[in-house]
């Protein structure tokens, strides 16, 4: 008795106690060096900071609310760490298996539902070999050549060199500048000549800002450099048709967590076919030296970012929308990037190459046009998929699940767009995305959905029956909107606009006898690195030979809980367009026919 009440911890204890204590405060001061390590910094010889030039990710062009904690000297003290605490212990000392049964009931307890989960698939929908042979040949890890990223680079370095750009700042946000509006800028400067000292810059995306997905870079930085290095910068030089590619320097700990990056592969430089590959603490030096130049200029994107599922437009929309609140206005990263370059470099004048860049990705190459073809392959075989897992009481996300099964085997990084499933009275709600509801027999289902394949997406909508069998009502409807589509379809070639779309369709529906119950003809959207793709103008479009677009006309009748889309995505040829997403049936017999396949 009196031994075990002599000291709070037992003498046999105390070792394994202070260890516990040591590995603690060791964990505390890599963290806090980690914090310390993360503030933005600047590369030395540009202009002055009052912050240390780092040797590990710059986030000098990153505004506060999006930068980084660096882990690297956390990563580096990991092993030490490690090291320490698996050192033997005596026979007497269970901390060990303490540790390891935390850590073990800790996963268990992050991840409740493991134990009593269970999965049901379509045996049907998984037998059904013969649905896509076309998907048999695995898709190429690169399909691009380095010669396809050189040739962009070089006519966005012609377009710069031989135009007047206006010195407006964001056009989106001009006067005038709406989509649809044909109105001209409130404020143009006078265009200008590039000069000798012009260069062009672009970013990549930061490392951070999927928090549950696969990295995917900037649409705009990877055009023109096929690389997939996070936060690097792109400088072509217009006079020299030169290109530099500036990447953050990785600490060991980094590449030991997230592998190494184009900076440490000394084949880099020959694979992205740039005349150098520099690192990211360099830069300010570099861009120092050539402003101090005469009349320099810079070109940057000054227009919104887009994003896998929104256009340029679209983003500055809902910009606008958050801005609203109060609390939530902030600049966006390309804003915060624009205004640091112009506080540091006031004699350069800069200008927005948002446009020209605009007007190269309107057109598809040879190899872009390989991509989306393949891509409508997957994303046509990913909605049979989940047309043969359609049965009453079965719910929406379990169609979801069937075609996502498709683009993850078949080499696509995932859904270009949150897919749309849904059924009854969703059918209704056009952006719906909750796809959680329990389908009912009679009903219909409405699912929008696309791939997202080598930076190129797609888009395709089908309505179906989920019982199998159209009603008479439906049957009535779904014809409709059919015969728009196909007449849409015929209408599109080379130097349409939507009015000759439109007109065309009526004439069509009149030929036919068919009510069109208020709907007409339209163009669709632009689709390529992201699926409402980008365009030069907000005005109207005219088609041009190597467009791709989405042709999706709809009916919506919320009083009778019935909504049907039909879209597919075209490529505008020499003298009409190819259907890319013609793999999935849309006709009501083949429909049907494809149902009872699955039954």
């Amino acid at each position: 008795m009196k031994k075990k009440c002599s000291g709070f911890i037992s003498a046999q204890a105390r070792r394994p106690f202070l260890l516990a204590i040591f590995i603690m405060v060791t964990l505390g001061l890599a963290l806090a060096l980690a914090l310390a390590d993360s503030r933005p910094v600047s590369a030395s010889g540009g202009p002055a900071f009052a912050s240390k030039p780092s040797a590990s990710y710059p986030y000098s062009y990153l505004p506060p609310s999006t930068q980084r904690y660096s882990s690297s000297a956390a990563m580096d003290l990991w092993p030490s760490i490690m090291r320490l605490a698996s050192e033997p212990f005596s026979s007497g000392h269970p901390y060990p298996y303490i540790a390891a049964s935390l850590s073990i009931s800790g996963s268990s307890w992050c991840s409740p539902a493991s134990t009593s989960f269970s999965v049901s698939y379509s045996a049907s929908a998984a037998a059904d070999s013969d649905l896509a042979p076309a998907l048999s040949a695995p898709a190429p890890s690169s399909p691009y050549s380095p010669e396809e990223f050189v040739r962009r680079r070089l006519a966005l370095m012609e377009l710069v060199a031989s135009s007047n750009l206006s010195a407006t700042a964001n056009p989106a946000a001009s006067t005038g500048s709406a989509p649809g509006s044909t109105a001209t800028p409130a404020t143009v400067a006078a265009p200008t000549p590039a000069t000798a000292n012009s260069l062009i810059i672009l970013f990549a995306a930061p490392s951070h800002t999927i928090p549950a997905g696969h990295f995917r870079q900037d649409n705009d930085f990877y055009y023109f450099t096929g690389c997939e290095d996070a936060d690097a910068i792109l400088v072509m030089m217009p006079a020299s048709k030169d290109a530099l590619l500036f990447v953050p320097e990785k600490s060991a700990g980094e590449k030991r967590f997230e592998g190494p990056n184009s900076l440490d592969d000394p084949t880099a430089k020959d694979r992205l076919q740039v005349r150098s590959i520099m690192p990211l603490s360099s830069f300010d030096e570099f861009l120092a030296r050539l402003t101090s130049r005469p009349q320099p200029v810079l070109y940057l994107r000054l227009s919104p970012a887009d994003t896998v599922s929104d256009a340029r437009y679209e983003s500055a929309l809902f910009q606008a929308r958050r801005a609203r609140n109060p609390y939530n206005a902030e600049l966006s990263l390309d804003q915060f990037r624009a205004d640091r370059l112009r506080r540091l470099y006031p004699s350069a004048r800069f200008e927005d190459v948002t446009p020209l860049i605009d007007s190269l990705r309107m057109i598809k190459s040879p190899e872009e046009i390989a991509v989306l073809r393949r891509n409508g392959q997957i994303s046509a075989e990913a909605v049979k998929r989940a047309m043969l897992a359609t049965r009453p009481a079965a719910y929406e996300y379990e169609l979801e699940a069937a075609a996502m099964e498709v683009l993850l085997r078949n080499g696509c990084r995932g859904p270009a767009f949150a897919p749309i499933v849904g059924s009854g009275p969703n059918t209704c709600i056009m952006h719906y995305e909750r796809n959680n509801r329990q389908m009912q027999a009679g009903e219909l289902v409405l699912m929008d959905f696309g791939g997202d394949l080598n930076y190129l997406t797609m888009d395709i909508t089908r309505t179906w029956p989920v019982s199998g069998k159209f009603t008479a009502e439906q049957k009535k409807i779904y014809r409709t909107v059919l015969e728009v589509q196909k007449a849409c379809i015929e209408a599109f070639k080379p130097g349409v606009t939507s009015k000759d779309v439109n007109d065309y369709v009526v004439r069509r529906l009149k030929e036919k006898g068919l009510d069109p119950m208020g709907l007409r003809g339209s163009l669709g959207h632009l689709v390529g690195m992201c699926v409402h793709d980008v365009q030069t103008s907000p005005g109207p479009l005219v088609l041009k030979e190597g467009m791709v677009m989405a042709i999706e006309p709809a009916l919506y009748f919320p009083d009778k809980n019935l909504g049907i889309r039909i879209e597919d995505t075209v490529l505008i040829t020499k003298d009409g367009c190819e259907v890319l997403t013609a793999g999935v049936p849309k006709e009501i017999e083949e429909i049907e026919s494809l149902l009872k396949r699955g039954t």
